[in-house]
């Protein structure tokens, strides 16, 4: 794109399935639209031009990107759709800059030692992407995340989860959130908890053996345990809220 561009929009499909090997977005772009530059086997480099005024990213548009093993996403977007990386099976970092509403100062890199993520007070959320395919992390302490109350869509996609204590304070859970966690084989929901919904694809071809439907749940979303071909027993606890 020339110095300058004022390009809007990268519409739907713009450059699925081409040859691209590297693109720098402009920063007059304000959306891309589901697919634009999914499927293309060749490229490895995705840049925004500084002061980027993205605010949009839509389904799939990164998807099967397999040559692409990191991305920085601007500040200024402030709508990601949870399937924008699909099947990107080299991706092991999508980080947010300074000031995005996604932005997380807790990552793999960080705040992974000896296999362990240690939340520390304050904490309130898990963003989204935080662990992504972070193999390193085996499980969690929750000695200190009685605070936590949202853990973002794809925020352990794909990482190294043994197992997993859902603290109480959790009123929500994205997308994708446990997806390909292939060594996740157990999930426990804390007594009392507040979580209403298991929402699409939480926990899909994940490891899960086995897991118990804490009784607030209200709804079980689609493909929420899609391919999850270890697990043999659900159970639901007594009262349950259960309506879909």
């Amino acid at each position: 794109f020339e110095s300058g561009s004022s390009l809007k929009a990268i519409g739907s499909y713009a450059f699925s399935h081409s040859g691209l090997i590297s693109i720098t977005i402009p920063a007059s772009v304000t959306r891309l639209d589901s697919f634009a530059l999914a499927e293309c086997a060749s490229l490895s480099s995705v840049m925004f031009e500084s002061d980027s005024s993205l605010s949009f990213i839509g389904s799939s548009v990164f998807q099967s990107l397999n040559a692409m093993t990191s991305i920085v996403i601007p500040a200024s977007v402030t709508e990601l759709d949870s399937t924008a990386f699909d099947d990107c099976l080299s991706l092991t970092s999508v980080r947010f800059e300074i000031g995005s509403p996604f932005y997380s100062s807790i990552d793999c890199t960080s705040n992974v030692i000896d296999n362990e993520l240690v939340i520390s007070v304050g904490n309130t959320n898990i963003q989204p992407y935080s662990f992504y395919r972070c193999a390193s992390l085996h499980y969690i302490s929750t000695n200190t995340s009685d605070q936590m109350k949202e853990i973002g869509h794809n925020a352990f996609y794909g990482s190294g989860l043994r197992e997993i204590l859902i603290p109480s304070s959790v009123t929500k859970i994205g997308d994708l959130a446990f997806s390909e966690c292939n060594h996740l084989t157990s999930v426990i929901f804390e007594a009392g908890s507040s979580l209403q919904s298991i929402i699409f694809g939480v926990f899909s071809h994940s490891g899960l053996t086995s897991i118990i439907i804490s009784a607030s749940v209200t709804k079980i979303e689609s493909n929420a345990f899609y391919a999850c071909t270890s697990l043999a027993l659900v159970e639901f606890e007594p009262d349950n809220l259960l309506r879909t």
